[in-house]
C-alpha cells in the first residue's frame, strides 16, 4: 500500500490534483494507494494527530501559516517524500531550506499537464528511494491489495491470534499470514519474543515490570511475559 496526502488552498486545483495522482497510481504501480487531501491547515493537522503512515505528501506553502507548520512536523516525517505547491506571494528562500526538504515543486500559475508531468516524476523517484531504503528500514508485509512497508521504528508489537499474525503501530494494525517462528528469524534484532504469541519492539519499551510478568510500550501498550522468555529479558531492565 502507498500513501499519499494533500493540503492545497484551492479546491479547484485540489480536485485536479486528486485527478492527477489517481492517473500516476495506474500508470506506475499495480498497487492498492491510500489517498486524503485537506483544504484546510486545521483538517491537515487534525490528520497527522492519528501519525499515519504518510509515502508522499503535497503541501501548499502559500496557504497562511502553512509554512511554520510544515516547519514544525517535518522532522517527524523527514522519510516522507515532499512536493511543495506555491506560488510568487512566498519568496523561495522561505520554503527552499535544509529542515524542509522539498523534493519537487509546483509554482503557480501551472497547467494541469505540467502538474500530471511533476507529480509523475515526484512519484517515480520517491518509489525508487523507497525500494531502495524498504530493505533495511521497513518491514515488508504483503497481503491481497500488494506489498505494504512499515518502519521498523512504528512498529510497537507483533501478535499472533485467530490464525494470523497482527502487527501493531500506534493507531492501526494489519493482519497477515505467517507464523511467529518464521517471523523471530525474519526480523532484526531489536525485535524481542516475550512470549509465545507476541514479539515486541525493544526500542518502544518504557517498563519491565517482573513481578507482574508484564513488559510496558510506550503509548501504552502492555505486552505479557511468558516464564519461558522472561530469562532473555534481564539486560532490559526491571523496575
Amino acid at each position: 500500500m502507498i500513501s499519499l496526502v494533500a493540503l492545497d488552498g484551492d479546491k479547484k486545483e485540489s480536485a485536479a490534483l486528486k485527478n492527477a495522482v489517481s492517473d500516476v497510481a495506474a500508470d506506475m504501480t499495480e498497487e492498492y494507494w491510500d489517498t486524503f487531501f485537506f483544504s484546510t491547515l486545521e483538517e491537515y493537522g487534525k490528520y497527522l494527530k492519528t501519525e499515519p503512515l504518510i509515502d508522499f505528501a503535497c503541501y501548499d506553502v502559500a496557504m497562511k501559516g502553512a509554512l511554520a507548520f510544515l516547519q514544525g512536523v517535518r522532522k517527524a516525517y523527514e522519510q516522507t517524500g515532499l512536493l511543495l505547491i506555491a506560488d510568487e506571494s512566498i519568496s523561495p528562500l522561505e520554503y527552499m531550506k535544509p529542515g524542509i526538504r522539498a523534493d519537487s515543486l509546483l509554482m503557480r500559475p501551472f497547467t494541469e499537464e505540467t502538474m500530471k508531468a511533476t507529480l509523475s516524476e515526484f512519484v517515480s523517484e520517491g518509489l525508487e528511494r523507497n525500494k531502495r531504503k524498504a530493505g533495511e528500514e521497513s518491514f515488508v508485509m504483503e497481503t491481497k491489495e500488494g506489498k505494504t512497508y512499515l518502519p521498523y521504528d512504528n512498529i510497537y508489537y507483533f501478535e499472533s491470534r485467530e490464525k494470523k499474525v497482527f502487527v501493531r503501530l500506534l493507531k492501526e494494525e494489519y493482519g497477515f499470514y505467517t507464523t511467529m517462528d518464521e517471523l523471530e528469524q525474519q526480523l532484526r534484532g531489536d525485535f524481542i519474543r516475550c512470549h509465545r504469541s507476541y514479539i515486541i519492539n525493544s526500542g518502544k519499551i518504557q517498563k519491565v515490570l517482573s513481578g507482574q510478568n508484564m513488559i510496558e510500550l510506550k503509548h501504552g501498550f502492555t505486552i505479557p511475559v511468558s516464564r519461558s522468555y522472561k530469562a532473555g529479558l534481564k539486560d532490559l531492565g526491571r523496575r
